[in-house]
């Protein structure tokens, strides 16, 4: 299979975009290098690389208009236009990408996992695989890694005035419940402090990242 830059550049995925998954990936590769117990690493790695691919179809052009240079609001006009043919719903469309690129049962499964809504879930499973790609893009804004709490907090905020399975409530208190239950579970099952996952920490394993051969 192809190398997950190349999958990118084929399906046009913004720039900024792919550093999320990247950062993302990142996370999930150093838990699963200090874990103590086996964990499906390429599956975990490869559901982070792919777990957001249909995002476009959800994009404000108008927020932060910048980081769609150089090509240009409209050029990722048209690529969204284009990602329609997947349907209008980001995770469906992420689904059949994954379908269409031809992944493994494995690492379609937790590709599925990953979302806010999947979260008590994913901590019932007691399935690392699961909760690993989770707890990971949760530990990424667009600025970087951030712990959870500031991570919950820019959820909130960004989402209490809409109809979102994270920002509002009762729901949100659930998940946030839920978010902390599912990093205390990672954590004892590795050799890691949460606070010990940076952006300096991960940084490194960027570069090498973007010759990973999805499974």
């Amino acid at each position: 299979m192809n190398t997950i830059s190349e999958i990118y550049t084929k399906y046009k995925i913004v720039p900024f975009l792919q550093m999320h998954m990247y950062r993302v990936a990142g996370v999930a590769l150093y838990i699963c290098q200090h874990a103590k117990e086996k964990v499906l690493t390429d599956n975990i790695v490869s559901a982070c690389l792919l777990h957001d691919m249909g995002n476009i179809l959800k994009f404000d052009f108008t927020i932060f208009p910048e980081v769609f240079e150089p090509e240009g609001i409209s050029y990722w006009q048209k690529v969204r236009d284009e990602f329609l043919k997947y349907g209008k719903d980001e995770n469906e469309a992420t689904h059949a990408i994954a379908k269409e690129i031809g992944v493994s049962e494995k690492t379609y499964e937790y590709i599925v996992s990953v979302g806010f809504s999947k979260i008590a879930e994913n901590f019932a499973s007691n399935d690392l695989g699961k909760q690993i790609p989770t707890y990971a893009d949760m530990r990424v804004s667009p600025h970087g890694v951030v712990s959870m709490e500031e991570r919950l907090a820019e959820g909130h905020k960004r989402y209490k005035n809409r109809k979102h399975a994270i920002g509002t409530g009762d729901v949100f208190e659930k998940n946030r419940k839920a978010f902390y239950d599912i990093e205390k579970n990672i954590f004892s099952k590795t050799s890691l402090a949460p606070e010990s996952i940076t952006s300096e920490v991960i940084h490194p394993l960027l570069e090498d990242l973007k010759n990973f051969k999805i499974i």
